[in-house]
């Protein structure tokens, strides 16, 4: 009765009948055939889980069963309906091993699996598609889905910007293009392999990958999209006019998001060449043309950078002020307060650039820029002569940026605040440690000032001998010191000598010479 239920499509009685044969006769010899039918019914009526552990309890205890063939291969079927594509290959690698492979099975096996793999990809899921694939890549490597297998992983490995693993999968997969039917993954390929040769830095690959999806693909899109990448390589190599040719030439035909990213090339070069007011002009048509990109804020930030180069610092602030207002991305909204704060720094209100790099500091505390905005905050100080203020920044300028280009000059600007403040000891300490790593005329001028005001003429009177320095300021003011150092110690003909120098060679410098005579004076008292 099960089986004639089962033939007329009445699976859920087949079953009834199954389960009582199966309770009333533990002993009878067709009890695995039971399980596989039951199995069957269950898959019937879409119940794929009841239908799989049917199969699982008659592969597990029934090993010498007739009917394990047919079980391990249904069983694969049902993992795919079910959609546990690992456990279906699981299954089908494990009918394989016992039965050999099977054609119908297998191709089953792969088709699923990378349909699956494809779909999760195109709805966003990569590190789930990338699972599948690689399965893929590791069961069924003579497939002959496998050259697509490999442009997809290429992809996946590419969106992680792991660029090396992503290009060795492309050059896989273009080995294999004859199995691809595509001509859109075809160009694809050419194209993101160049991408990842472009991240590489091999600038020649690239070009090679770019230049094939010119010559395969004329008038598609990819070829579009080289040609753009094709121009970024050559302005990275510092050939702008080439650059600028080739985005000239694709700029009437990009659609609207590689458009929008032409002209801010376009832009870009511009502003290379220190043609501010073309590039001005440029950026301007851009926020015009294309006022909802999400990338117009960058515009406004670039525009706040352009106008800052042409001293409209007016400007400058209204262009960063709107790139601030509508930022989405962190990078700009960073980018766009040190340019900020900077306009009203540069335009003479220090207090509000001193404000704005203030809020720099609290929503980017591990800012690329706060190594230069403390160094222009100390520098300002400085040359206000407010010399505390002066010491406390440019003393965590040096203590934090150590490896910044503008660390030497940060350090003379503390030790001359230092100075002016007598801290001496604190002077030398600074002084020393630069010139424990560095040579540095300035700085060493300046520690054996400090040495000189401790009253250490032992090491002064080294220090400023050892100089190496043909600047006549640094000259004189050393020359005045090592007078009255020789002077201390006895040493008249010496000092006079130095102060004569000054009188001599330094006429320059009167305020120096004025003091040599006067220490002359002394000494003939």
């Amino acid at each position: 009765m099960a089986i004639e239920a089962h033939k007329r499509g009445f699976y859920s009685l087949s079953n009834s009948q199954l389960e009582k044969h199966i309770s009333q006769n533990p002993g009878s010899g067709d009890l695995d055939y039971a399980y596989l039918l039951s199995a069957a019914n269950h898959v019937q009526m879409g119940e794929y889980e009841k239908g799989i552990s049917k199969l699982i309890f008659l592969k597990d205890n029934y090993p010498d069963s007739l009917y394990l063939k047919d079980a391990l291969s249904y069983l694969v079927l049902s993992y795919l309906k079910a959609g546990n594509y690992v456990m279906a290959v699981s299954a089908y690698v494990d009918y394989s091993g016992r039965f050999g492979p099977d054609e119908f099975t297998g191709r089953q096996v792969e088709d699923a699996l990378f349909r699956q793999a494809v779909f999760l990809f195109n709805s966003g899921k990569a590190p789930e598609s990338k699972t599948l694939l690689e399965l893929f890549s590791e069961k069924f490597g003579k497939s002959r889905h496998i050259s697509s297998v490999n442009y997809y992983m290429g992809l996946a490995y590419y969106g992680e910007n792991d660029f090396q693993k992503a290009a060795g999968l492309l050059k896989k997969a273009l080995r294999g293009r004859n199995s691809i039917v595509s001509q859109d993954i075809l160009a694809d390929i050419h194209l993101k392999l160049g991408d990842c040769l472009f991240n590489l830095k091999d600038y020649r690959g690239a070009l090679d990958s770019y230049s094939n999806v010119l010559k395969d693909f004329p008038g598609s899109r990819y070829e579009t999209w080289a040609s753009f990448q094709m121009a970024l390589i050559e302005k990275r190599r510092d050939n702008l006019p080439k650059s600028e040719a080739l985005l000239s030439g694709i700029k009437e035909k990009a659609g609207p998001d590689l458009k929008f990213k032409i002209f801010s090339e376009l832009a870009n070069i511009k502003m290379l060449r220190g043609d501010w007011e073309a590039a001005r002009n440029q950026l301007v048509e851009i926020t015009k043309d294309f006022p909802d990109d999400p990338g117009i804020p960058e515009v406004f930030m670039q525009l706040g950078f352009v106008s800052f180069n042409m001293k409209n610092f007016t400007e400058s602030i209204s262009f960063f002020d709107t790139a601030l207002k509508n930022a989405s991305s962190p990078q700009v909204r960073e980018k766009s307060y040190f340019g900020l704060g900077y306009a009203h720094y540069t335009g003479g209100d220090l207090s509000e650039g001193f404000r704005i790099w203030d809020k720099l500091f609290s929503e980017f505390p591990g800012s690329q820029f706060i190594s230069e905005v403390l160094f222009l905050k100390g520098k300002k100080h400085y040359e206000k002569k407010e010399y505390a203020p002066a010491e406390a920044v440019l003393e965590r300028f040096i203590r934090d940026y150590p490896s910044s280009s503008l660390y030497r000059n940060g350090v003379a600007m503390l030790a001359e605040s230092l100075l002016a403040q007598m801290k001496v000891e604190k002077t030398i300490r600074v002084c020393e440690d630069f010139l424990s790593r560095s040579k540095d005329e300035f700085i060493s001028f300046l520690y054996g000032k400090a040495l000189y005001l401790s009253r250490d003429f032992g090491r002064s009177i080294s220090v400023f001998s050892r100089m190496e320095t043909r600047n006549p300021a640094l000259l004189a003011e050393s020359l005045y010191y090592l007078g009255r150092m020789h002077e201390y110690e006895g040493k008249i003909d010496k000092a006079q000598e130095n102060y004569l120098e000054i009188i001599t060679f330094y006429k320059k410098f009167p305020e120096w010479v004025k003091a040599a005579e006067e220490a002359l004076k002394g000494i003939r008292r």
